[in-house]
Order: structure tokens, then C-alpha cells, then sequence
């Protein structure tokens, strides 16, 4: 967390030296739990929950072109006995994610934006069954993509996006942590579209003069 936040600062930082800036990011929360009925009594028998916090910098290199990132962790954890002895499974992640984006102006506030980027991520595997705890896997997945998404502009100063899905290129690489090491890597095309593949995201501008809105 400290190497996200360090990184963060260093571009924001960076980035301060042109007019044209903005700052922003995603959040995303889930949980998930499964019940199990036999006899009319009702049992849970797993439980999964999943965060992520992606904080983004960028700025425009010109009125409908900026180029920026996003950098931040996720947690996922899965719970397949959460009524005895607990088997938990939890990975945390480090994201990175640049880009660059195309603007097409449909009205005063609201824009269409063309993104093509790389992602990258990583983090082992913690597993803990009966309070004891071992690592996992290593997990590390690496995508090429080109994506849709629009932006509409609250004020001068703050906007939100919603992103589409898109179509891209993933490579997902899991390093076992035993001996010999054995890797499984999973590569595959994908196209996300639709209404059930949207991500949403807050973005707050440097510079009233700057970005799409002029």
C-alpha cells in the first residue's frame, strides 16, 4: 500500500507541472454468500468477498487527448467453511494500469472516450485452514485492451465516467509455491460488452480550463 501511495504522490507530483490534470480513481466492493437448505435448516456453506481502490492521474496532451494510470491494490477472499473450522483463501494484489484516451465531444458536458491500455497485476496466494496459515499460489495477469467508455461533466471541476467492457488480449499466469515449481499460464481474447460489464469512476480536474470541456 505504501509503494501504491509513494507512486501516486510521485505522479500526481509530476504531473502538477502541466495545467491540464486531473486525479481520480475507482472503488468496487462485493460479497457473495452461499446457503445451503436440507431438512428446512439452513446452513451457509461459502462466502467470498472482493475489494479494490484504483487511484488515477492523467493529463491532456491536447484538448481531446490525455494520457494517464491507475495504480492500487485488490483483495479477494473466499470462505468454503464459514460454519466450522474456517478454509480461507485470500489474495492481495498490486495494479498498475496506463493508458491513453480519444475524446469525441456528444454535448456540452458529455463525452465518448476511445482507451487503449496495459494492465498488470500481481500477489501471492495466502491460504489458512484451521487457524494455520501457508502461501499459495503466486498470481500475476498481464492484458492488452481497447475499451469504450463516456465521461459527463458535473461542473468545471468534477467529472464521472462509467467504462463498457471492451476487447482485448490476457495473459493469467499462476506460480505454484511448491517444489518443483510448477507454472499454468492461461491466455485468451476477450470481448466484455453490454450493461452487465460497467465500472464507474469519480475524476476531479486541476484546472477548470483544461480537458474536454473547452
Amino acid at each position: 500500500m505504501k509503494k501504491c501511495i509513494l507512486i501516486l504522490s510521485f505522479l500526481t507530483l509530476t504531473l502538477g507541472l502541466s495545467a491540464q490534470v486531473y486525479v481520480g480513481g475507482n472503488v468496487s466492493f462485493s460479497a457473495t454468500a452461499i446457503d445451503q437448505t436440507v431438512d428446512n435448516t439452513t446452513t451457509e456453506v461459502g462466502r467470498t468477498t472482493s475489494f479494490s481502490i484504483l487511484p488515477e492521474a492523467g493529463y491532456f496532451l491536447a484538448d481531446d487527448l490525455s494520457v494517464g494510470g491507475k495504480v492500487g491494490i485488490s483483495l479477494q477472499r473466499q470462505n468454503t467453511n464459514p460454519g466450522g473450522d474456517d478454509n480461507i483463501s485470500s489474495l492481495l494484489r498490486f495494479h498498475i494500469s496506463p493508458y491513453v484516451r480519444k475524446y469525441f465531444s456528444l454535448g456540452d458536458k458529455l463525452y465518448l472516450y476511445g482507451e487503449g491500455g496495459v494492465s498488470f497485476a500481481t500477489g501471492t496466494e495466502k491460504n489458512t485452514v484451521g487457524g494455520t496459515t501457508s502461501d499459495g499460489p503466486t498470481v500475476t495477469d498481464f492484458s492488452v485492451a481497447i475499451a469504450p467508455g463516456m465521461e459527463y461533466k458535473v461542473s468545471d471541476r468534477f467529472a464521472v465516467n462509467m467504462d463498457l467492457g471492451g476487447l482485448g488480449y490476457t495473459i493469467h499466469k499462476t506460480t505454484s509455491s511448491g517444489n518443483p515449481e510448477t507454472i499454468t499460464k492461461d491466455k485468451r481474447f476477450y470481448f466484455n460488452a453490454g450493461f452487465d460489464n460497467l465500472s464507474f469512476g469519480v475524476k476531479y480536474y486541476l484546472n477548470m480550463g483544461a480537458s474536454t470541456s473547452e
